[in-house]
C-alpha cells in the first residue's frame, strides 16, 4: 500500500516509531527505508508511507519520506 498525507500520533524511539496517516496506523522497524533521518519526523509533517497491511494491528513501513 502507498499513501500520503499527515503525520500524526508519532510515539515511540527511532528506528520503531508508531504514527498515523488519517485512519491508518502504521509502525516503523529496523527494516524500515527512512528517506529522511528517522528522528527528523514529526507530528505535522507531510509523509509518504509505503508498507504492508498487517492481519491485525499497525501496517508495517517498508518506506518512508516527507514530502515537500
Amino acid at each position: 500500500m502507498e499513501i500520503t498525507g499527515t503525520m500524526s500520533a508519532k510515539t515511540g524511539a527511532c528506528p520503531a516509531i508508531t504514527f498515523s496517516v488519517g485512519s491508518v496506523a502504521f509502525m516503523t522497524n529496523a527494516s524500515t527505508r527512512f528517506d529522511n533521518a528517522c528522528t527528523s519526523f514529526s507530528n505535522g509533517d507531510k509523509v509518504e508511507v509505503k508498507g504492508n497491511r498487517a492481519s491485525s494491528g499497525p501496517a508495517i513501513v517498508t518506506r518512508l519520506k516527507k514530502e515537500n
